[in-house]
């Protein structure tokens, strides 16, 4: 695999990715640092690219790990999430889930009443 290059902005979110089993419809193999995958935040307007980076080991299927994540497109999100939020992995199927547990960009923030 090729090194992972970090893209030159901040990241937008601080997810807890966790995998499906292999016996459950996963993958076969760890995902890697630096991965593309698609993401099903059930917005009606279609998933939404982004690319991880592991805070620690890529997780195997049936575990999780922590991981910061730069979307593809965070304008397609605004206004969105909280923490907690979860959404769902694609890789030719649904892979796994994941949960944010930090929003790094104030776009994404969802707008709550006062």
């Amino acid at each position: 695999m090729n090194e992972f290059i970090k893209p030159h902005h901040e990241p937008d979110l601080e997810v807890e990715v966790s995998l499906f089993p292999t016996s459950e419809g996963g993958r076969k193999h760890p995902l890697w640092q630096g991965c593309r995958l698609p993401h099903d935040f059930g917005n009606p307007d279609g998933f939404n690219d982004g690319m991880y980076q592991f805070l620690g080991e890529p997780p195997s299927p049936g575990s999780s790990q922590k991981a910061i994540l730069w979307l593809l497109a965070p304008e397609m999100n605004s206004g969105r999430f909280n923490i907690g939020f979860e959404y769902k992995i694609w890789d030719g199927r649904f892979i796994g889930r994941g949960k944010i547990t930090r929003i790094i960009n104030p776009i994404l923030r969802a707008v709550t009443e006062p």
